[in-house]
């Protein structure tokens, strides 16, 4: 049914934001094709791949391996997130982060000069 309506409406689709796109800017078809509004929804939803989680399970293997003693469950969180986005990791300028570290308490400040 939904293609018919683009049919009449000369409106071809070459993929999913194409229809997302089309249902947004016609609500009233949105309603007449609820069930596609689900479905695409779903298929937003859906993780193109496993690779972020394939790779965070490895990192968390590696991490619980190498400090697994001294690790309270907070801390494995952060630090399995900075141990797989590395790569944006490594963009960041660690002196600013430090600065701002230091300015959030006063006996830091005192402590480490600036």
């Amino acid at each position: 049914m939904l293609l018919e309506i683009a049919s009449t409406t000369n409106v071809i689709f070459n993929c999913l934001a194409d229809v997302v796109q089309f249902i947004q800017q016609n609500p009233e078809i949105g309603e007449l094709v609820p069930e596609y509004k689900k479905l695409l929804r779903i298929l937003l939803t859906i993780p193109a791949t496993s690779c972020t989680n394939e790779r965070s399970f490895s990192a968390l293997k590696y991490l619980k391996n190498y400090l697994r003693s001294t690790m309270l469950q907070k801390r494995l969180n952060n630090i399995s997130i900075l141990y797989t986005h590395q790569d944006i990791v490594d963009q960041l300028d660690i002196e600013l982060l430090m600065n701002e570290f230091i300015k959030k308490n006063n006996k830091r400040a005192s402590t480490f000069a600036m």
